[in-house]
């Protein structure tokens, strides 16, 4: 056709259109899962070498996170003791003791000023150095009636010969030679050795009362007792661990010490009491000595005599014989109360066992 603008080329092939099956989930045909059993290695490996400068990166921060805290925080001791109570005795016999105290009282005493605020004096807890490597210089240090508390520096020259004593601020307060008195114009008496201060050398320390440093002990001092047991547990908190072990068998001695202070003048107590009581039992003893001879003088003889008694005066023999029987048990309770007295006394005369052993 002249008008055919398009030339023919000839027949072609069309190919039929296909339609892709759905599944029946609603999708599309998927690759078919991996359905090989065990871990694929592969791939965890292949992420490994994907992102290891990330994680060594991560690793290392991490590590140099966890040296910088260590060198800010102190670590933190513990010192722990263990204190036996003896069980109060049993009370048997005419004398009978209290026991001094028991239960929560032991408690009570140990965590009483009577102990701490003793301890605070003899280990000089009051002075605290900045470093633990400068306890030693504080040897022997103790404070006057009046005394200044702030925070000080000691600085030693080059020689080791002399030393200046300033506060924080670097305020003078007093200077001298190695071996003088430190520090006698705010209330100090101490006295360090060469030796001990050293030379080219600055310490730092503070000084607190010895109330605040007791209340600073009691905080980092626990004490416990179970329940119907003699066994007094002990711990203290320190970040020195020498100083942790030193201050515990201290405050052991010292509640020792003053528990058998108090079991001393019980005993001086208990010994005045049973020295009264046995004063009574000697008069009631008298008496009823005096009280027996007048009845056996009344009754002219003794029962157990074989004596012909009218049938008129039977009656009034057996009375006789009923009061002789009860003033001779009452005669023979006396005596062995008063032996039992005296042999207390003189038990704690010669310090060979307590009142609690009766």
């Amino acid at each position: 056709m002249a008008g055919n603008l398009i030339p023919s080329t000839g027949p072609q092939s069309l190919e039929p259109h296909q339609d892709h099956a759905l599944q029946p989930g609603g999708g599309f045909d998927m690759a078919p899962p991996d359905t090989s059993d065990g871990i694929n290695w592969g791939r965890y490996i292949s992420a490994l070498k994907r992102y290891r400068w990330f994680m060594l990166m991560v690793v290392l921060l991490g590590t140099g996170i966890g040296v910088g805290i260590t060198r800010f925080i102190d670590p933190e001791y513990v010192a722990r003791s263990t204190l036996w109570l003896a069980s109060a005795p049993g009370k048997s016999g005419p004398v009978a003791s209290h026991e001094l105290v028991g239960g929560n009282a032991w408690l009570e005493l140990l965590r009483s000023f009577a102990v701490i605020d003793t301890v605070v004096l003899k280990q000089s807890l009051f002075v605290q150095p900045n470093s633990i490597a400068d306890s030693a210089a504080f040897r022997g240090f103790s404070l006057g009636r009046m005394f200044r508390n702030w925070k000080f520096k000691l600085i030693v020259d080059k020689d080791g010969k002399n030393w200046d004593l300033a506060t924080t601020d670097g305020s003078i307060i007093d200077h001298g030679a190695v071996g003088d008195s430190i520090g006698r114009k705010v209330g100090f008496r101490w006295a360090p050795t060469k030796r001990q201060l050293g030379r080219d050398r600055t310490i730092k320390f503070e000084v607190i009362s010895p109330r605040e440093a007791s209340s600073d002990l009691l905080a980092r001092f626990s004490a416990s007792m179970a329940q119907e047991s003699n066994f007094l547990r002990l711990s203290l908190r320190d970040i020195d661990p020498g100083r942790a072990a030193e201050v515990l068998n201290a405050i052991d001695s010292q509640f020792v010490g003053l528990a058998a202070d108090l079991k001393k003048k019980q005993i001086a107590e208990l010994s005045i009491i049973l020295k009264s009581q046995l004063d009574t039992v000697s008069r009631q003893l008298e008496a009823a000595e005096d009280a027996l001879k007048n009845f056996q003088i009344r009754a002219i003889t003794q029962p157990g005599q074989e004596l012909a008694i009218s049938g008129g005066s039977q009656q009034t023999g057996v009375q006789a014989t009923g009061i002789y029987i009860q003033q001779k048990m009452n005669l023979d309770q006396v005596q062995k109360d008063r032996e039992t007295i005296e042999e207390v006394l003189g038990r704690l005369k010669t310090g060979e066992s307590t009142v609690d052993a009766f």
